[in-house]
This record gives structure tokens, C-alpha cells and sequence, in this order.
């Protein structure tokens, strides 16, 4: 599973995304934006994005790299809140 499962981000702000899994090659994707990265083990991956007014609210954070048979629980959710 990703830990943690609700990840707030507030609109219009660049954050940085680092993740780093323990096991094996896992890929993070929230679908309809261009947030996607892999994971390699024992490395920390990063990768910096920043979401529009258009994309506030919930979104799925997955895993798109099948890992095994807990992939279909590789998921999170992702709320883009406005400012403030």
C-alpha cells in the first residue's frame, strides 16, 4: 500500500513529490495530470509538479508498474485543495 493514504496539496504551489518503496520497481501515477514517477529500491525518487485550478479536488494516486499480487491495493488518494 502507499503510505500516506490522503495527500493534500494546495492549488497553483510547485511540491515535491519523494518516494522510495522497500520491496520492488513500483511506478506512482495520478492519472490526468503529469505527475507519474518510478521507484527503484533502496533510491529516493522526486519529482516536482504543480496543479492547476481546473484539478482541485480528489484524485487517484496509483501504482501503474504491476508489482505482484497486492498491486490492486497500491493506490491513495490525492486532494488538491484551494489556498487558504
Amino acid at each position: 500500500a502507499f503510505y500516506p493514504q490522503l495527500v493534500e496539496v494546495p492549488v497553483d504551489t510547485e511540491v515535491t513529490f519523494r518516494i522510495t518503496t522497500p520491496d520492488i520497481v513500483h511506478g506512482v501515477h495520478v492519472p490526468f495530470t503529469n505527475m507519474s514517477t518510478m521507484t527503484v529500491p533502496d533510491y529516493v525518487s522526486e519529482v516536482s509538479t504543480r496543479f492547476s485550478e481546473s484539478q482541485v479536488g480528489d484524485h487517484q494516486l496509483l501504482c501503474n508498474e504491476y508489482c505482484g499480487l497486492g498491486h490492486d491495493y497500491m493506490w491513495s488518494k490525492l486532494k488538491v485543495v484551494p489556498k487558504g
